[in-house]
């Protein structure tokens, strides 16, 4: 098992913060440039992907163990570490840690378990379409005019970008966020995040959805440890935008 991370792990997370800002400028200015949306959303969830890799490597892991602090998981499931505690940083770890990320758990859960978290996901991203449904059904607001034949690749985009920022934000940094900060500070400080990235793209005017949003998907972690719960919230929430304004 290793060990818990200290506060070296923080200029990592910054690192890996600050470069999710950097590209989510970019993505926004490459669009506000011509470029097609849906292929260049795509670029940018991968590279998102890399950088959670590259910063999965970099940091200390969390250490996982069983629910109702029971006996750790065996130290063959954890990623080895170099001397000093941070992961040996290789092309295959680099390749492997958001995937790795993606799908474990600070506590090892039966699969009810996490097929519980992930319809709580779906839910949340439910929930979080509601108020924009019900201003559209009491005619607030127009109907999203989004063209059914663009949705399937559009759909694909969204499905690398939403699960490669919660790969990033609440399945590498919040965890370590939480051991030198408190799973409060830890939830606030990447709902702000959350909220940052979309700036560049959408406007000041979408920060207290976005921070909402990354907030209760914030919770929805802490609450369930899944990280693959939270790309559910997140991904429902993105489709369900389509038919939107």
């Amino acid at each position: 098992m290793t060990g818990r991370p200290t506060g070296s792990s923080l200029p990592g997370v910054a690192i890996a913060a600050g470069g999710l800002l950097a590209l989510a400028v970019v993505r926004a200015r490459l669009q506000a440039g011509g470029v097609p949306a849906v292929p260049l959303s795509a670029g940018y969830g991968l590279a998102i992907l890399a950088l959670a890799g590259l910063a999965a490597s970099r940091t200390t892991a969390v250490p996982r163990r069983r629910a109702s602090g029971s006996q750790p998981i065996p130290a063959e499931t954890a990623p080895t570490a170099a001397p000093g505690g941070r992961t040996p940083v290789t092309p295959g770890a680099v390749l492997r840690a958001p995937v790795g990320e993606l799908w474990r758990t600070p506590t090892r859960v039966p699969d009810r378990r996490e097929r519980d978290a992930l319809l709580l996901g779906v839910l949340l991203g439910l929930a979080l379409l509601l108020p924009g449904a019900l201003l559209l059904l009491s005619g607030a607001i127009p109907r999203g005019a989004g063209l059914a034949a663009a949705f399937p690749g559009w759909a694909g985009a969204v499905l690398v970008v939403a699960t490669a920022e919660e790969v990033l934000i609440r399945g590498v940094l919040q965890p370590r966020l939480a051991t030198t900060a408190g799973a409060e500070s830890a939830i606030v400080a990447c709902a702000l995040l959350f909220a940052a990235i979309h700036v560049p793209l959408y406007g000041v005017q979408a920060l207290p959805l976005d921070l909402g949003a990354g907030l209760l998907i914030g919770w929805l972690r802490q609450r369930t440890g899944s990280v693959a719960a939270c790309a559910a919230a997140h991904l429902v929430a993105d489709l369900g935008g389509w038919f939107l304004p």
